[in-house]
């Protein structure tokens, strides 16, 4: 038999491999955030601490479940996040141990959300010192939005209290915006609340510094993106595009909404800097 002959028949006699591989698209999959809606459903090792939390409040919360993720510069730690009316407790799974944190919405002094791409994230920051650092940040893919639209809502809605029963939200005051720049107006008005009365907005498109001119060419840099502020009855929302929008205006992906509660503002200060901006400065309680 020639040595053709041989490889053939080995190659023939290969039996199928009974293992299942995952697709690339199941792959990434298992980084995206889901919602959990039984304690069955969430990872075991974090039931029992679940359990005791969901038996002192006498309900199952709202509860999101975030594996591992490694598309940031850090690996984030899986966590599982559960809301009630009143606050969120965050379970974070460490090689050796669970630790787990408490936020009460009163103590939150602004969120902050963005998404550009497939990278998105939820940061709560706090003036008052909590049970740990002053700030909780999750990050998560941007395909898993959908799991955290209702967790914003529900602590927005409970910072003043009891969440408004209106299902309106107002436009026509955002109407002037769509004109100059629609992208804008559509993340002005994803960022109100039902029932939220607008009494003030404010739009700046992006300014760009001049660096070189010569005969039929500009180069210019972008100085500030553009970002737009809206004043409601109980919070001041600040909307603007990502960073990477200074280094390539041209592509202004996504965008960054930082919520301010109206009692958290304790000062505010409007200074100039050299490049001829006027810088707002927010101090916090």
């Amino acid at each position: 038999m020639t040595s053709t002959a041989k490889l053939w028949q080995r190659l023939t006699s290969v039996r199928q491999s009974t293992r299942r591989y995952l697709t690339a698209s199941a792959q990434t999959k298992r980084s995206w955030a889901r919602v959990a809606d039984s304690l069955t459903s969430i990872p075991v090792y974090y039931q029992d601490q679940v359990n005791v939390i969901a038996a002192a409040h006498g309900c199952f919360p709202y509860t999101i479940v975030t594996p591992t993720y490694e598309g940031f510069l850090s690996v984030e730690r899986e966590q599982v996040i559960c809301a009630f009316p009143d606050k969120l407790y965050v379970l974070s799974n460490h090689s050796d141990h669970i630790d787990m944190q408490s936020v009460a919405y009163s103590k939150i002094a602004y969120m902050q959300h963005a998404s550009v791409l497939l990278k998105s994230w939820l940061k709560l920051m706090f003036v008052e010192p909590v049970s740990s650092p002053g700030q909780v940040v999750f990050r998560y893919n941007s395909a898993s939005e959908c799991c955290f639209r209702p967790l914003l809502k529900l602590m927005r809605s409970n910072c003043y209290g009891q969440p408004s029963p209106a299902v309106h939200i107002e436009t026509q005051s955002l109407q002037y915006i769509g004109q100059l720049d629609y992208k804008m107006y559509n993340y002005a008005v994803s960022s109100l609340l039902p029932g939220q009365q607008v009494h003030s907005s404010l739009f700046q498109s992006a300014v760009q510094q001049e660096l070189i001119r010569l005969p039929r060419v500009f180069l210019n840099r972008t100085i500030s993106t553009a970002h737009l502020a809206i004043l409601t009855d109980d919070e001041l929302v600040l909307v603007s595009d990502g960073e990477h929008a200074k280094w390539h205006s041209h592509r202004r992906y996504g965008g960054i909404w930082t919520i301010i509660p109206l009692s958290k503002i304790d000062n505010i200060a409007v200074v100039g800097d050299s490049k001829g901006l006027l810088i707002v400065n927010y101090e916090l309680v």
